[in-house]
């Protein structure tokens, strides 16, 4: 599917389930404890596509680290197969704007989007994805919008902590628990509906959300938030 023009690369447009090519530079992570799991990440201008199966853990390099790989790249593809990302393995991309996650994925690890300022778009595909881990998308600035899966049940804290320009969010029913601070300081936040009655919101989850205004919840849930925003 052609799902996005980059006005900041060029690229006028790609498939989201592109599969490599030989004209892309390819890289080979092979995992510290089990040596026969390996994940391929290949590059293409300024798209990065990373293939394999299961969970990408701590791997290696020429002792380098995922996520000191081409930091130009301003496009994220992760493909099928793939079903939890590194902690912090996208952390402070300074040029990364969009990024596709596969239905396989369960897991954001932790900090895995902390501090990409440039980051506006996060297509979750499937209804696999269970957890976001704490810092997750951390001061992840530009961010306006983000569609939360059904099968989600934890967003852990600060997960979205100074999202300055998140307008709206919905937490499907599925969501049992939001952590302290998981929106806290997102202060263009102007509407959120909460589906589940019996949700955990954790300490100041929505402390500094001045805006927020339309809330479409049961009315314990929102009194409760009403009463952190200050």
């Amino acid at each position: 599917d052609k799902v996005w023009n980059c006005p900041t690369c060029g690229i006028e447009e790609y498939q989201s389930q592109s599969s490599p090519t030989e004209e892309m530079g390819v890289y080979l992570f092979k995992h510290y404890e089990d040596k026969d799991k390996e994940h391929k990440i290949a590059v293409k201008g300024k798209i990065m596509f990373i293939s394999g199966i299961g969970d990408i853990g701590e791997y290696s390099l020429d002792n380098m680290k995922l996520n000191t790989i081409d930091k130009e790249c301003c496009v994220v593809i992760v493909e099928e197969g793939i079903t939890e990302l590194e902690r912090a393995i996208f952390c402070y991309r300074s040029n990364l704007e969009y990024v596709t996650l596969p239905s396989s994925l369960t897991w954001i690890s932790a900090e895995a989007f902390e501090g990409c300022k440039k980051l506006k778009h996060v297509h979750l595909a499937g209804n696999n994805l269970s957890q976001i881990g704490r810092y997750a998308f951390l001061e992840c600035i530009s961010i306006e919008e983000i569609i939360l899966p059904e099968s989600l049940n934890l967003i852990s804290e600060a997960a979205f902590c100074k999202c300055t320009e998140l307008r709206t969010i919905i937490l499907p029913k599925g969501v049992k628990e939001v952590e302290a601070e998981a929106f806290k300081y997102c202060k263009n936040l102007k509407a959120i509906e909460i589906q589940n009655p019996n949700i955990i919101i954790g300490e100041d989850a929505f402390k500094g959300c001045q805006r927020l205004v339309d809330i479409k919840a049961p009315e314990h849930i929102t009194k409760k938030v009403l009463e952190q925003i200050y």
